[in-house]
């Protein structure tokens, strides 16, 4: 096996890689790619959410102000490792759709962290049960904009 691999080329272990990557279905790379962007996602909700100056709803507005921007990397991420590039229409139109398409996510979401927020969760808690819901949401979404 050591040998085998030693005389495999970059170009060979990329086409490997690309060929049993391409085989994975749909939903789990979009799953794998969600994962990636959840990750960030949280993190960076982490740090709103220690930096948001108000205590005011500061869950749903650091959810809120971290899902906007979380938008940009999600779409990159999307494009790449589930549907091979931004589409027919490019990267602007492609990430305008899927901003549109978020918009309804985002509405939804952050009634669904608030309506959560209110009946006691915790922050954790409520940011993750609107991460599962709102994941649902957006692999359909999402799917029709990258088509």
């Amino acid at each position: 096996q050591v040998k085998i691999d030693a005389m495999m080329t970059n170009d060979d272990k990329n086409t490997i890689l690309r060929r049993t990557w391409g085989k994975v279905p749909t939903p789990v790379k979009f799953f794998i790619s969600g994962t990636i962007g959840t990750i960030l996602f949280y993190y960076f909700d982490q740090l709103v959410y220690s930096l948001w100056p108000f205590e005011f709803y500061k869950s749903t507005a650091s959810w809120a102000v971290s899902y906007c921007c979380s938008i940009i990397w999600q779409h990159a991420l999307h494009a790449f490792l589930v549907f091979g590039g931004f589409g027919k229409q490019g990267y602007l139109t492609s990430l305008c759709v899927t901003f549109v398409s978020y918009s309804l996510s985002i509405v939804l979401s952050s009634v669904v962290n608030a309506a959560l927020i209110t009946m006691g969760f915790s922050h954790s808690m409520a940011w993750t049960g609107t991460i599962l819901l709102t994941g649902l949401l957006n692999y359909f979404l999402v799917s029709k904009a990258m088509a």
